[in-house]
């Protein structure tokens, strides 16, 4: 149990697969966050339950492979500045109510086969890199939160920095329902939602040409999406994006002109 403002160093527990500890780091009043579980703190342990404040930094393979880590009963909510490339990596029974954070690095998630939390939330300016949910096939929704200025949704904050959805995000996940997509957004990777039961995508428009929106090769490859709005702030569609989805309608707008496309003409 640890009270103090501070960190957990690099490998400081690894390999310790005969604890059968639990982790908590108590909320210290006057303080903002909890530092840093560095890089590989418990990977391979057999740490069992963890209980976090909010975080700046969850390090990079800091509870990989920590199998009976959360199998029971959830872990409760995490929320993190930065949780680092294969944090949890293969937890595959890894249970957790939410998750929030600004960055979320390549293959955090990855084979969390169980993780269902209620939401994903990725803060303002941030970013999901690639596979960090792939093949995580509970995992239902994902909330990409708008700026907000004067307590009001925005899309006219020009100094943003661009935020991205980077290659498998979520491939195979089980992503489902509506997904939207907001104008700050810059770019969807490769195979970012492939094969997810996705039914609904809204993509907000931007008004200015320092965000315009690239969805990249098979990024919603075989999904359940039936109609299909392209604002103009969307500038480059890969090959294969929206293959074998179930698109009926489809509307391409452009500054001055729209395009509709409701039936394929085989000629």
């Amino acid at each position: 149990k640890i009270r103090s403002k501070g960190s957990i160093g690099d490998a400081a527990f690894k390999n310790c697969y005969k604890s059968q500890t639990e982790l908590t780091i108590d909320f210290v009043q006057g303080q903002n966050r909890f530092s840093s579980i560095q890089k590989e703190a418990f990977i391979n342990s057999g740490i069992k339950k963890i209980t976090l404040p909010e975080m700046e930094t969850i390090g990079p393979n800091a509870f990989e492979n920590c199998t009976q880590l959360c199998t029971s009963s959830t872990c409760g909510s995490l929320n993190a500045e930065t949780i680092s490339g294969s944090a949890f990596k293969d937890n595959k029974k890894l249970l957790l109510t939410t998750i929030s954070a600004k960055t979320i690095s390549s293959s955090a998630f990855e084979n969390c086969h169980a993780l269902s939390p209620t939401s994903i939330t990725i803060k303002p300016e941030g970013s999901i890199e690639g596979s960090a949910f792939a093949y995580c096939g509970a995992i239902e929704k994902l909330i990409l939160e708008e700026i907000e200025e004067n307590g009001l949704a925005t899309t006219d904050k020009h100094e943003l920095d661009p935020r991205s959805i980077g290659p498998k995000a979520f491939y195979r996940s089980g992503l489902k329902g509506a997904l939207t997509i907001p104008f700050t957004l810059t770019e969807i990777g490769k195979e970012a939602f492939a094969h997810t039961q996705l039914e609904t995508l809204t993509i907000t428009p931007s008004d200015t040409v320092e965000l315009i929106l690239k969805i990249q090769e098979k990024a919603f490859y075989h999904t359940n999406i039936e109609a299909l709005e392209l604002p103009h702030s969307v500038g480059y569609v890969g090959k294969y994006c929206f293959a074998f989805s179930k698109i009926k309608t489809l509307t391409i707008k452009g500054t001055n002109l729209e395009f509709k496309l409701t039936k394929t003409v085989e000629v």
